[in-house]
């Protein structure tokens, strides 16, 4: 199943939230700065697969979205922050 997601931006670093396919990006986005935004799902070869866009945020994945989740999957934090450059 789907999970949609957002990545935001805090002190220079970027982090994801996976969350329920059920809620808005833009309820759970809240005053966060958005980088991107879409759907993911964990391929049972253990790869992501970003897709779609966020209406409410007018926002979409970018390629780089697929390590961050990456990263989030093999950390035990619910959000990870990792560096990415900004451009």
């Amino acid at each position: 199943m789907k999970s949609k997601y957002i990545v935001i931006e805090r002190d220079g670093k970027e982090g994801v939230i996976v969350f329920s396919p059920f809620l808005l990006h833009r309820d759970i986005a809240s005053n966060h700065k958005i980088k991107s935004a879409g759907f993911c799902e964990l391929k049972e070869n253990g790869t992501w697969l970003v897709s779609g866009s966020s209406n409410s945020l007018a926002c979409c994945p970018r390629p780089q979205d697929v390590e961050i989740l990456k990263q989030h999957l093999l950390s035990k934090q619910p959000l990870q922050f990792v560096n990415q450059s900004t451009g």
